[in-house]
Parts: C-alpha cells; structure tokens; sequence
C-alpha cells in the first residue's frame, strides 16, 4: 500500500505509525504507469544495480496483522 505525505500526519490510520513507527523498505525498483490515450503503460523505475531505499512506515495489530506502507509524494 502506499501513504500520501500530504495526509500522513492527519490520516487516522497514519498518524500513530507516522510519530513512532517508521521505516525505510528496501527495493530492487517500482512500477509507474504512463497513459497514453486510453490504454495504460507500465514502466520499471529502478537504480541500476544498486537497491532503492524507499521511506515507510509499519504496524502491528494485536500482534496478528503486520502491515507497511511506503511513503508517496505527488510527482
């Protein structure tokens, strides 16, 4: 999932995990998706041969569900 910075620190479901639980997830690269007309395009982004380390932040629930979310800015 991802967690807009925008609304991170006022999000409900951010906010706890934005003040004490953050992260940063390691990554080989990301899809974004270019339109083009109607149809979408997807594209890797990556560095090459050396990793992406892309800001998160994680949770915990009940100690059941562990779940994070990587930190997104507009383009």
């Amino acid at each position: 999932f991802n967690a807009r910075i925008e609304t991170l620190a006022t999000s409900r479901a951010f906010k706890i995990p934005f003040q004490r639980q953050r992260a940063i997830i390691p990554a080989a690269g990301f899809v974004e998706w270019k339109t083009d007309g109607k149809q979408k395009i997807p594209f890797f982004v990556d560095a090459g041969d050396l990793p992406m380390l892309l800001a998160g932040i994680w949770e915990n629930w009940r100690n059941e569900v562990f779940s994070c979310a990587i930190v997104t800015q507009p383009a």
